[in-house]
């Protein structure tokens, strides 16, 4: 049974855990009830404000008819992967063309930036018609980051946050094909757990009170000060990057 996992950003951009779900199968109305099942867990109506997933038909069919209002964004590194053979052939052809591109890629701030500097870069090599570029032209719009610097993403550009999660509940070994439901679920559990305690653990180090070593009013003035410091950069960050019911 597949194992869906929604993994977001909390506010210290570490890997939060949403919810899981078993799947029958992985065909279009199973991602039906999975979505309407998060939304009704979530208690939002409109779903997330972006969602990033791999290139798969049946769950971008679903999140068109579940999340109406939310952005679908494809992950970066999986369109980079689909034509990886092609583009390999045109590194191989054409010296510094990988450097420009990446750099084409994730560096542009505006959606002019990248479509001008893109069109700089294929018309400098001859590689409009490459049938690997076009590929990544076509879908440009659900996976160049300068498309998406108006979303909250918690910083985040291809599905490396989820594969972290899933590499984490293999490395567990704690399921097999022998595995019972209740077992594995009593057991992904325990790795929910594990991370929830890691990122309170780091949240309650930063916030407890600051040990001197001496006991002078300079020190005592600047441990404040520190601490200070510390949560206002930690607001800043959970301002701009998420809310964690709504990334």
């Amino acid at each position: 049974m597949p194992l869906a996992i929604f993994v977001g950003s909390n506010h210290q951009l570490q890997n939060i855990i949403f919810g899981q779900a078993l799947l029958h199968n992985e065909q279009s109305d199973s991602f039906d009830w999975l979505f309407k099942a998060f939304q009704n867990y979530m208690r939002s109506k409109k779903g997330p404000r972006c969602i990033l997933t791999d290139q798969d038909s049946s769950m971008a069919a679903a999140i068109k008819r579940v999340f109406i209002k939310t952005i679908h964004r494809l992950c970066r590194w999986h369109m980079l992967k689909k034509y990886r053979l092609e583009l390999k052939k045109l590194y191989d052809a054409h010296e510094g063309l990988k450097e420009k591109l990446r750099t084409v890629i994730n560096h542009p701030l505006t959606t002019t930036e990248f479509e001008a500097a893109w069109d700089t870069l294929v018309d400098e090599y001859g590689i409009r018609e490459n049938v690997a570029i076009n590929g990544l032209w076509k879908q440009r719009e659900q996976w160049i980051p300068a498309n998406f610097k108006q979303y909250c993403c918690g910083r985040m550009t291809s599905m490396q946050r989820s594969e972290s999660v899933n590499m984490m509940v293999k490395a567990s070994s704690f399921a097999t094909h022998l595995t019972s439901i209740n077992k594995f679920a009593r057991k992904l559990l325990k790795v929910i757990q594990h991370t929830n305690h890691t990122s309170a653990g780091e949240t309650h180090r930063s916030q407890s009170k600051v040990i001197r070593d001496t006991l002078h009013l300079f020190d005592s003035q600047l441990s404040s000060v520190h601490k200070g410091s510390i949560q206002q950069v930690q607001g800043d960050v959970y301002e701009q990057h998420c809310i964690p019911h709504r990334c």
